[in-house]
């Protein structure tokens, strides 16, 4: 099934910054290589028109979420796949002010900055929002990883509703809170503009105010300022990511004072690493740094008994990966179902019984499963290096004697170095 690549699926390396421009389109994309700082732009998009708010990407597809101003306190979603000419969906419109996309395993969270807003979640191929976490004035938020569901939440003191700061680490799936609330004045009023996790063993946060100034918290009472070399203008940072590796680095992007993407040391507070100049005013960034080949599941088994798939091998040109099968009814068949796409505008697919198909059934195997439900396939991916960044959907299915469906979770199946 790896001869080729699907239409759009590319290798990863850059990130993509999501841009305001004058006139229209309102919108622009850009990608910005994670190595030498180039910067190009994408194709225009529909919905373009509209000002942009922010950008996430699934890291199960590599589809873009985009966040849209309607006007009107209204604030719209779409997906877009990656391939030239694509057209985006609309996933969802919601009340208030999107501040940040993060997907938190099969959900999207959704941080609202509004007096009746916060954190939202909704089914990340597109569904009813709902509320998870009610916080007024929420100006920033980061992610934990595709199979996480915790994401870290911070808020704004304002003279005029709230007038405290403050974060919060909160489960998208459960709506408990896991860390804090930790709370502080704002006697200032100066808003965080981004947050982030930074990967120590004591918990530790990084902040990004609209002065430009840095602060890390440590659990209390208020943050700590991070002095820059050099310092930071206003409006300097807006999104940051921290970086997993044997340097504590985060990766940041300015608006319009600093209309780039760069690195900030996080012991010495060193800013270095610049790329070239974004056209327009960035307004937020997806992390697009190039990653191993991997496999993460997605979604939950369903039915039962209760299936589970399994991935073993190297997921790289020139690899061999084993697609197994456990905790099925045997001896008897099974049938597992792969394809190139996970969202095709209708997936998932209620079956019979209501569970969820996953995956987009391109190619189907009927295999055996042994007496103890067992069963797994062998997939040889080609020595090509345009292989470099396809995906590949799978699920396991079973139908019992009175027609009864079980699924496994899907996975996507990513190939890299």
């Amino acid at each position: 099934m790896l001869a080729a690549l699907a239409p759009g699926q590319q290798a990863t390396g850059p990130h993509l910054v999501l841009a305001r421009m004058p006139g229209n389109p309102s919108s622009r994309l850009y990608d910005v290589n994670a190595g030498n700082g180039a910067v190009a732009a994408r194709p225009r998009f529909l919905g373009d028109d509209f000002m942009p708010l922010a950008i996430a990407i699934d890291p199960f597809d590599r589809h873009a979420l985009i966040a849209v101003d309607l006007g009107n306190g209204q604030s719209r979603i779409l997906r877009l796949p990656p391939w030239p000419g694509a057209a985006p969906w609309i996933l969802a419109d919601v009340n208030g002010r999107i501040v940040q996309l993060r997907v938190a395993w099969d959900w999207l969270a959704v941080a609202v900055d509004d007096p009746a807003g916060g954190l939202l979640r909704l089914p990340r191929r597109g569904g009813t929002p709902t509320l998870v976490h009610a916080q007024a004035n929420v100006t920033a938020m980061s992610g934990h990883g595709p199979n996480s569901h915790d994401v870290l939440l911070a808020w704004s003191g304002r003279a005029t509703f709230g007038a405290d700061s403050g974060l919060a680490i909160v489960d998208v799936d459960t709506a408990q809170v896991s860390y804090g609330p930790f709370a502080w004045t704002n006697p200032s009023g100066v808003e965080i503009t981004a947050i982030a996790d930074l990967p120590l063993p004591q918990a530790r946060q990084l902040l990004a105010l609209g002065d430009g100034t840095l602060q890390q918290f440590t659990g209390g009472p208020t943050p700590v300022a991070l002095a820059t070399t050099p310092p930071l203008p206003a409006g300097g940072c807006l999104a940051l990511e921290s970086v997993n590796g044997p340097a504590l680095t985060a990766v940041a992007i300015g608006g319009a004072s600093l209309p780039s993407i760069y690195e900030v040391d996080l012991l010495s507070g060193a800013i270095s690493g610049h790329s070239r100049a974004i056209p327009g005013e960035p307004v937020d960034f997806a992390f697009g740094q190039p990653e191993p080949g991997r496999a993460i599941p997605y979604s939950r088994p369903c039915g039962a008994p209760a299936l589970d798939l399994s991935v073993s091998g190297a997921l790289q040109p020139g690899g061999t990966i084993v697609l197994g099968l456990d905790h099925a009814a045997g001896p008897g068949l099974a049938l597992l179902v792969a394809g190139f796409d996970d969202f095709a505008g209708a997936l998932p697919v209620a079956l019979p019984g209501g569970c969820g198909l996953q995956v987009l059934p391109q190619a189907t195997l009927l295999l055996p499963t042994d007496p103890l439900g067992h069963s797994q396939h062998t997939i040889a991916i080609p020595l090509r290096t345009e292989l470099l960044g396809a995906i590949l959907f799978a699920q396991w299915l079973q139908i019992d004697a009175s027609a009864s469906i079980a699924l496994s979770a899907a996975w996507s199946l990513q190939v890299g170095l």
